[in-house]
């Protein structure tokens, strides 16, 4: 069957635009320009066309700068002291003490915890990746003294490692980018007197279960979960076979329709490392996520642009 609008969805996408363009109009997401939203719109011409828009507007996830300034607020109150408590690492009387103590610089050593960004030139040379902004924004939500920090490069990284090493990303995928990093920076041999934390912003249940499985010495706590079904082109849970976002079409149809679109408007496959998500973060989106929303060609333009 050819993937078509289910009938009593006809104006589905006339709804779902204007709701997302007034959000974006009010700041609400503020990632997205009313600009680049209107322009990415105009990509999609059929009605089947703008109701596969509808539903990827729908299922959008997405995280604006003031929802990750968040996020760091939940390491540095919630996950931090849990860590620090089941390391042995816990010795304040509250958490206005523990963050007291990592705004001085001096208590670096004694605390014997480091925070680092899951990158370096060993698996990604290019400047300005995300590594770079997550530990600057997240220095300044936490106001943790610099020698808190360390990357992955420095010429003193790796010697005395601390008792508590927080590797620090904005989205755990497949598990690749974290695996890469493990093996290129040796985290297998840690001392054991080292646990290493790897805190991801946002992680797929999979990348979690493949990055413990071929981690034993990292542990995976994400501050947020995306479960099972967060790939756009889910099968139903109730109904094998059915797309999980509309009951109706099949979840082939929906995905070769989506693949012969993006092909027609010359932004090629989805790439080895897509799992189909539909996250939008604040920089650039995820490699993850489907390409619509983010590649660009003279035929189309994107929502947010990587």
């Amino acid at each position: 069957m050819a993937f078509e609008v289910p009938g009593g969805y006809e104006g589905l996408s006339r709804q779902v635009f204007q709701r997302f363009r007034s959000l974006v109009a009010v700041g609400a997401i503020d990632i997205v320009t009313p600009t680049a939203f209107d322009a990415w719109t105009r990509n999609f011409n059929s009605e089947e066309e703008k109701y596969l828009a509808a539903q990827m507007l729908s299922a959008s996830v997405i995280r604006t700068d003031r929802m990750k300034k968040s996020s760091y607020r939940q390491i540095i109150e919630v996950i931090i002291p849990d860590l620090l408590r089941s390391s042995g690492l816990w010795n304040f009387r509250c958490i206005g003490a523990m963050e007291d103590t990592f705004r001085l610089p001096a208590q670096a050593q004694q605390a014997s915890v480091r925070f680092m960004p899951v990158d370096g030139r060993r698996i990604d040379a290019r400047p300005g990746n995300s590594g770079e902004s997550i530990l600057r924004e997240f220095g300044i939500q936490a106001r943790i003294a610099d020698p808190f920090f360390v990357r992955a490069d420095s010429p003193n990284a790796w010697r005395n490692p601390p008792r508590l090493l927080i590797l620090l990303d904005d989205l755990l995928g497949t598990g690749t980018q974290i695996n890469r990093f493990a093996r290129a920076y040796n985290i297998a041999n840690l001392p054991a007197t080292t646990e290493c934390i790897y805190v991801p912003l946002l992680a797929t249940e999979s990348g979690i279960q493949a990055t413990e499985a071929q981690n034993p010495r990292i542990q995976v706590r994400p501050v947020e979960t995306l479960g099972g079904s967060s790939a756009f082109f889910s099968e139903s849970v109730t109904t094998p076979g059915a797309w999980g976002r509309d009951h109706y079409n099949s979840a082939n149809d929906a995905r070769r329709f989506y693949q012969e679109l993006i092909r027609a408007k010359a932004l090629g496959a989805e790439g080895t490392h897509s799992l189909e998500l539909t996250v939008l973060l604040p920089g650039r989106p995820p490699n993850n996520t489907l390409k619509a929303y983010w590649a660009e060609s003279d035929q189309w333009t994107p929502l947010l642009r990587r």
